[in-house]
């Protein structure tokens, strides 16, 4: 093996992991963006530029066509970018990339071509294009093979001249509809690489063609989308225990089929923290073939970041970090600074927003095969919680990529908080429109409790939809060692002069079948004035001792509470705490068992739950996500409920085999300014403050519909793990460069299509 010294370099090059990389296909981008109405007034020369005396490329290329990454086989979310062109006065347009992904060859990657926030495809509408697939010569590329790529150069591709860069392909003839959109375009990539898509039309079916990976252009020809992603040939294999304390090591074995010398890179990051951040890219003077670093300006929410970082040497030169390990935290202004003295150029201008902080860290090893060790280091200041991993492992060609993501916990000694995520696992989910403006939502107080005749009492005053009735009991009462400690619901509607009853008993009432599995205890819980109809889910906290659960021949992970609907025994969400204290999640009420998990029966849990902002304009996307996991003995389905204010938005059934946990993300927007309580099968998710969108009208051209730059809600497409619309024609391999051999790549990028655009 090739042993590297180690050299320290904190946190910097995750950072730009985090950030540069975002930033740097936006420079491309911002080129392209022109302006900000949705359909093009005219396709005329003004809307194009020449990479050849046959081919154009439209201005707006970047933004309609877009690789989707629901079926990417590794696949993060990051933080909301917005790009602000001064000259144009767009404002801060999201670009809404957020979901990036590696996929894997034989797979299908599924793409769609339309409108999008500064590109309308409409003079495109009822015509044909055909989808030209770009496969890079892995020895006419380095690095990650587009980090070290200027947007003009992945267009430029589209020429004759570019046959040694790359294997083309026509793959298929694509009809766009009335819109000029199409939602259903597919490509099934044989092998690894790095891959770029155009959609081009031309004059005659004959212009563009391919010849044994050559490409033959004969006649005028125009590139009307164009997006790109990584293909692997195979995910790498990672084990590594799943929880930690804070200042824990994490040691990561990890196993591709890559051959020869390999680069493997893990990142552990709060995926939560991560996901809350926002970068404004602005740019001032003139967007045209002169514009340079200095019109550039990022506005970070995210001010440091907090971790260890292992780097080799081939990755950095810098000398601030050969004293040895470096553990703290670092300002993003010197992490940027740093990396542009590292490539030769001067820094951007940066503008901290907010004084926001990631935890996170970072570790590159070089091994001579495919397999090895990696240990990535925390910090005792770390906060508990739900962490993302994402392994990178790169070979000596730039089509030898192999990726994994998965999720470890970091929670305090001894003990499970309820909120640990399984490993790994990409999920379901769509987008959605949120509900009307927000409500009352919070803990409600207008409730009077009692023990009394064995039984809990609580009559309630008022309750406004979407408030929660949350009660702990002081006194209580012990059936067969289960004592009930708090209770909990949350209104879907508003509650007046109701009352609820919960009667532990020591035998099952003779109304109900006995169940098959060994029982502890049961609760009758009786809703007056009000029915399940009304509520949006509630929560269980108990205490079982460890006599009865040893009476039941129940480890602590197999106590499980049930409840009895539709004439069947139901599996309820159910976690142990610590000690002798659980909580089960139900989303309504009837009688309830508490007993041991069943054999050959699934039983699911809700871990880790985010959401990746505390605020946002009408029709802003947001990201909410859940981690489930099948704890039981045998696979079966499970709802997962995203509610609003106590109403739902967005319902997903997901199927888990025994032992499998998955990610299911919800992409939302609201359509009304207001306060919203988010949850997730009655737990708290969040509360997202919704506001106008600025001023509204201020930048709208005079002959512009209103609504020409907004689709509604409704609309969104929906694509778990996050909205893959906006621009991005790099983002993918750039953002998930986690191999940090790109760092330098990154800079080099984000100046020279600046400096040298279009000369």
């Amino acid at each position: 093996m090739t042993h590297q010294r180690s050299k320290q370099i904190g946190v910097a090059t995750l950072v730009v992991v985090l950030l540069l990389s975002t930033a740097a296909p936006v420079s491309g981008s911002i080129l392209s963006s022109g302006e900000s109405s949705a359909v093009p007034q005219a396709m005329d020369d003004d809307d194009f530029f020449e990479t050849s005396s046959d081919v154009k490329v439209w201005k707006r290329s970047v933004l309609p066509l877009r690789v989707q990454n629901s079926n990417a086989a590794t696949s993060i979310v990051g933080p909301s970018v917005n790009a602000n062109l001064l000259s144009e006065n767009t404002g801060e347009v999201p670009l809404n990339k957020r979901a990036m992904g590696v996929h894997t060859a034989g797979e299908p990657i599924q793409l769609s071509y339309e409108t999008r926030t500064g590109a309308g495809t409409e003079a495109f509408s009822n015509s044909d294009a055909e989808l030209l697939v770009a496969r890079l010569n892995p020895e006419a590329t380095s690095g990650m093979g587009f980090g070290n790529m200027k947007m003009t150069e992945l267009s430029d591709l589209v020429s004759e001249d570019s046959n040694d860069d790359a294997y083309f392909e026509i793959a298929d003839t694509i009809s766009l509809d009335d819109n000029g959109e199409n939602s259903e375009i597919s490509y099934t990539p044989s092998e690894s690489g790095n891959y770029v898509f155009f959609l081009v039309q031309s004059d005659n079916s004959n212009d563009v063609t391919t010849s044994e990976g050559d490409l033959v252009v004969d006649g005028p020809t125009r590139v009307i989308g164009m997006d790109a992603t990584v293909v692997q040939q195979a995910p790498s294999q990672v084990n590594v225990e799943k929880k930690g304390q804070p200042g824990d090591s994490f040691t990561f074995e990890v196993e591709t089929d890559l051959e020869g010398e390999v680069n493997h890179t893990v990142v552990l990051y709060r995926e939560g923290q991560l996901q809350s951040q926002e970068f404004n890219i602005v740019v001032e003077g003139e967007i045209d073939r002169s514009i340079s670093s200095d019109q550039i300006t990022v506005e970070h929410s995210l001010e440091r970041v907090n971790g260890v970082a292992n780097i080799p040497d081939s990755v950095s030169d810098a000398e601030e970090f050969d004293d040895g390990r470096f553990s703290g935290s670092s300002q993003l202004e010197d992490v940027i600074g740093l990396l542009a003295d590292e490539v030769g150029t001067d820094k951007p201008e940066t503008e901290a927003t907010d004084s926001s902080t990631i935890d996170a860290s970072v570790t590159t090893v070089t091994s001579e095969d495919g397999t090895t060790e990696i240990t990535v280091e925390t910090l005792e200041n770390w906060s508990l919680g739900s962490y993302r991993y994402v392994h990178y492992a790169t070979g000596e060609s730039t089509d030898e990529i192999s990726t994994n993501t998965g999720k470890v916990t970091i929670a305090e000694a001894d003990t499970d908080d309820g909120n640990a995520g399984g490993g790994g696992g990409g999920g379901g989910g769509g987008g959605g429109g949120g509900g009307g403006g927000g409500g009352g939502a919070g803990p409600v107080n207008n409730v009077d409790t009692d023990v009394k005749d064995g039984r809990y009492i609580l009559n309630i005053k008022q309750v406004d939809a979407g408030q929660t009735v949350r009660k702990s009991f002081d006194s209580t009462v012990t059936v067969n060692g289960v004592a009930l400690q708090q209770f909990d619901f949350t209104a879907n509607k508003t509650l007046k002069d109701v009352n609820v009853q919960v009667v532990p008993l020591a035998d099952r009432p003779s109304n109900i079948p006995a169940p098959s599995f060994s029982t502890a205890a049961f609760y009758d819980v009786q809703l007056s004035g009000f029915d399940d109809s009304s509520v949006s889910g509630g929560t269980f906290r108990f205490t079982l001792s460890d006599e009865t659960r040893q009476r039941i021949d129940a480890s602590r992970d197999e106590v499980t509470m049930y409840r009895f609907h539709d004439g069947e025994w139901q599996t309820l969400e159910t976690t142990h705490v610590n000690g002798e204290k659980y909580k089960a999640d139900t989303p309504g009420f009837s009688y309830f068992a508490v007993g041991k998990a069943q054999a050959g029966q699934p039983n699911f849990k809700l871990g880790d739950i985010s959401v990746n902002a505390e605020s946002a304009s009408i029709g802003e996307q947001i990201v909410v996500e859940a981690s489930v996991s099948n704890d039981g003995s045998a696979s079966g389905f499970h709802t997962v409920t995203l509610t609003s204010n106590g109403e739902m938005v967005r319902e997903e059934s997901v199927e888990l085999d025994a032992g499998e946990s998955v990610i299911v993300s919800f992409d939302v927007s609201f359509s009304e300014a207001g306060t919203y309580e988010l949850a997730i099968n009655g737990n708290d998710a969040g509360t997202i403050e919704v506001s106008q969108q600025g001023d509204g009208n201020d930048n709208q051209d005079p002959d512009e519909q209103p609504g020409d730059n907004q689709g509604s809600p409704e609309e969104s497409p929906e694509t778990p793990g996050g909205n893959d619309g906006g621009i991005g024609t790099i983002a993918v391999p750039v953002l998930l460069v986690l191999a940090l051999l790109a760092v330098g790549l990154s800079i080099f990028y984000f100046r020279d299509d600046l400096q040298d655009r279009l000369q």
